[in-house]
């Protein structure tokens, strides 16, 4: 399909050269303003009808190309920062091939990436979480795609999907298509080894279960019905592709019939430059780039430096705590250093009653990180945690926030209510209090 989109695009494009004559003379069609002579190009319907179809073509010709060149610059960016990350799971599988590599993540995951030599990665949250039976399947699946070249599929049907947007039906195709390639590493998984079908869905259900809100591991339904055993009910969409293919016949149709009794011709010549049309075009093109390029620089220099002002002005507001992060974090400003999730797990569970679960604080200890207030480091097979802020400069933070947002909220009723609080305290409380607030 996208061969064929991009081959009827070059096609109505060489057509447009073929339809129209375009040369540094006058077109025939010229008016005369305030003097001078003026010329504008002189076409028929079928010609103007040739142009749009061309631009579009150029259209999806541009959009081929950089579409390519960002599924590209992805790719590598994605494969360096695994590989930085990643070493090879000797420990954890000694028999295995290193066709495979494990990266720093607490949460499970398990995929494939590389176009041309797609290699398999693990997180250390998958092997952590997963029996032995259930990762030599999560391999087996992934594998599978790695051979297929899956995510090169899948990257050429985004970009086809995106350029020929004018088609209907696309979207659906790649969605399917999606689908399928996960049915087909299934399949080759289950029949790895007798066991693997209860593996694959053990598997499954720590991926649902571990993932996080804002990005859910999204198990498609079908797949669990199809390693559950049913078959999938699926035929090859032939009216979706069959309405596609006849958009794209259309458009070639209508460009080569109206190619036949097009006729267009234009000037380069722009007014009041008609004696040196070519010269004067090729000096403007340059003298233009430049000047906004120029512009462009400009503005971003200013926007970034008025950004990083602003930071630089008014420090992080850090976000609310819920119950657990309260608790948590509580329990790592209490060890004064770094600390594990293991001995944060031990501490709390002594008073929490039915104890939490070990990757209950995994994953909350985790999103403490992700809103900056916790630092993680590795430290040998376990992640280290410190605070980025101290007790007394997260509770400052907060509570400017809070206060700035009912000022803003209620206004003067909050303030006359914080003055007759002020009015209760005794003259001590006060002095500290003003001393407080004027440090900075």
């Amino acid at each position: 399909m996208g061969a064929l989109g991009l081959a009827c695009s070059l096609f109505v494009v060489f057509r447009l050269t073929q339809t129209w004559r375009v040369t540094p003379a006058a077109a025939s069609h010229r008016i005369s303003l305030l003097g001078h002579e003026l010329s504008y190009p002189a076409a028929n319907a079928a010609a103007v009808v040739v142009v749009a179809l061309a631009l579009l073509g150029l259209v999806v010709i541009v959009m081929t190309i950089v579409s390519v060149l960002r599924e590209l610059a992805a790719s590598r960016r994605v494969r360096r920062r695994l590989n930085a990350c990643a070493s090879r799971p000797h420990g954890y599988f000694p028999q295995a091939s290193g066709d495979f590599l494990v990266i720093d993540d607490e949460l499970p995951r398990a995929f494939c990436a590389g176009f041309m030599r797609p290699r398999v990665y693990l997180s250390s949250g998958a092997v952590a979480l997963l029996d032995e039976s259930a990762l030599h399947a999560v391999l087996a699946h992934e594998r599978r795609h790695a051979r297929r070249r899956d995510p090169l599929r899948l990257a050429t049907g985004r970009v086809i999907a995106r350029v020929l947007f004018f088609l209907p039906g696309l979207n659906e195709l790649l969605a399917r298509q999606r689908t399928l390639t996960e049915l087909s590493a299934d399949e080759s998984a289950i029949a790895a080894a007798p066991g693997n079908r209860p593996a694959l869905a053990r598997a499954m259900l720590v991926f649902s279960e571990h993932s996080r809100a804002e990005a859910p591991a999204g198990i498609d339904p079908e797949r669990i019905d199809h390693v559950l055993g049913e078959p999938p009910n699926w035929a090859f969409p032939l009216l979706v592709f069959a309405l596609a293919v006849s958009v794209l016949g259309l458009l070639v149709a209508v460009a080569a019939l109206g190619g036949r009794v097009a006729n267009g011709s234009a000037s380069l010549a722009p007014p009041f430059l008609s004696r040196q049309p070519c010269v004067a075009v090729l000096a403007a093109i340059p003298a233009l780039l430049g000047l906004g390029a120029v512009g462009l620089r400009r503005r971003l220099g200013a926007w970034l430096s008025s950004e990083s002002m602003a930071r630089a002005r008014s420090p992080k507001v850090p976000p609310a705590l819920h119950e657990l992060e309260a608790e948590i974090m509580e329990e790592v400003w209490r060890h004064e250093g770094p600390t594990t999730v293991k001995l944060v797990m031990d501490a709390l569970n002594r008073k929490a009653k039915p104890p939490r679960a070990y990757t209950t604080y995994m994953t909350v200890m985790r999103r403490l990180d992700d809103k900056d207030l916790l630092k993680r480091r590795r430290s040998g097979r376990y992640d280290s945690y410190e605070p980025t802020l101290t007790r007394e400069e997260y509770r400052e933070r907060r509570a400017g926030a809070e206060v700035r947002g009912l000022v803003d909220q209620f206004g003067d009723v909050a303030l006359a209510h914080f003055a007759r609080s002020l009015s209760t305290l005794d003259p001590a409380q006060q002095r500290r209090l003003r001393r407080l607030a004027g440090e900075k």
